[in-house]
């Protein structure tokens, strides 16, 4: 777990299908056979965050199939956004931008924060991010006899919200932005500046270019 705190479980499908509902729009329903699975979404928030970051990033960036692709992955992986699996007959409630939506909201968030962070002439107190889910409180409980805050969301949305929040106010931030292809990555390593070597490589071989020109 990568937060010292929790949050309510969560459910979702273990099978899932794209169906054109009645107003002409795709979602994705429980297929025949699917199971209900429970689990704790602050458990895999490194992974979750990271991946409904970059669904943000290739909707800022119109990366269209990349953003269809990850918008299907988050929810086969993680379950609906607003509706969790028990209440089947609400998940044509759930518009299918929803998620794409608010992925391209906490992204463009996310790359002003790092932007506002290297300017040295940024007030010393500014708004960085703001949500107004309601019905989110916390409570403290020991957890393996420690005392751990437990986030008590209504769903995955104000989970993502309430961890994205802690995550970017850390002192020693493990949530990244890439320098040179602005994805969102996970890394323990306080100096890291690159989600891959091959961004790394890039980046010094157009550093270079420059440099001669």
């Amino acid at each position: 777990m990568v937060l010292d705190s929790k949050c309510l479980n969560w459910t979702r499908y273990t099978k899932l299908e794209r169906r054109l509902d009645a107003d002409d729009l795709f979602r994705y329903h429980p297929a025949d056979g699917t199971k209900i699975e429970e689990y704790n979404p602050f458990e895999v928030m490194d992974k979750m965050i990271v991946e409904f970051l970059n669904l943000g990033w290739a909707v800022v960036n119109e990366k269209h199939t990349i953003a269809m692709q990850e918008n299907e992955r988050f929810i086969k992986n993680y379950g609906h956004f607003t509706v969790p699996a028990t209440k089947v007959d609400r998940v044509g409630e759930e518009s299918p931008s929803l998620l794409s939506d608010a992925a391209e909201k906490m992204y463009l968030n996310f790359y002003e924060l790092h932007k506002s962070m290297k300017d040295e002439k940024k007030p010393k107190r500014q708004p960085v991010h703001e949500f107004n889910t309601a019905d989110v409180s916390a409570r403290v409980e020991l957890v393996d006899n420690k005392p751990t805050i437990v986030w008590q969301t209504p769903d995955l949305r104000a989970a993502v919200e309430v961890a994205y929040a802690l995550l970017v106010s850390e002192s020693i931030p493990r949530l990244k932005y890439c320098k040179h292809c602005g994805k969102a990555f996970w890394g323990n390593n306080p100096k890291t500046e690159f989600c891959s070597s091959q961004c790394r490589n890039q980046f010094n071989v157009y550093k270079s270019r420059r440099r001669k020109t």
